[in-house]
């Protein structure tokens, strides 16, 4: 048995997952809430299923390596959509503070996705947009977290439309 190259990611995708599993516990949590909800539970259930499915991918790769067939070899490194998903990571984080999670968020996955292909970007933004939505919500309402609403939605027009949705930024 030989340690590849793809064991070896599997390996540190587990150690990924056992840091994040590790770390949620420093996240504070309000006494009012059990262990099963709240803002550690997230975290924890990501890392637990990262470093499992890391362990067994490793594990698999290690008894039974693939072999790629010559026609099935990945192709050349993109650096194209490479540097577009980086840069959009960097412009999530400076946009968040001053735009927010949902701004930030949406412009992140539609300039992901048009790195990975898209061809309309309306409907790149679009789903990326719903999908914040989706996301904010779920973070800000099930699970108890503030994300950033940022400070075009400290004006009253726009607080005023969340406050009819029920969501209190």
């Amino acid at each position: 048995m030989r340690l590849t190259a793809r064991a070896g990611a599997g390996l540190f995708a587990a150690a990924v997952g056992v840091f994040f599993y590790a770390y949620s516990f420093d996240i504070r949590q309000p006494p009012s809430l059990s262990t099963l909800s709240g803002p550690r539970i997230f975290p924890q259930m990501t890392g637990l299923a990262l470093a499992a499915l890391g362990l067994l991918f490793a594990v698999n790769e290690t008894l039974n390596p693939t072999a790629f067939p010559e026609e099935e070899r990945p192709g050349p490194f993109d650096y194209k959509a490479f540097g577009l998903t980086l840069g959009s990571l960097v412009l999530f984080i400076l946009l968040l503070p001053r735009l927010g999670f949902i701004i930030a968020e949406t412009a992140m996955f539609g300039i992901v996705a048009m790195a990975f292909g898209a061809r309309r970007p309306l409907q790149a933004f679009g789903v990326g947009l719903i999908v914040a939505l989706i996301v904010y919500y779920v973070f800000t309402q099930w699970l108890g977290l503030r994300l950033p609403v940022g400070d075009v939605f400290r004006n009253e027009p726009l607080r005023g439309a969340l406050n009819f949705f029920g969501w209190r930024p």
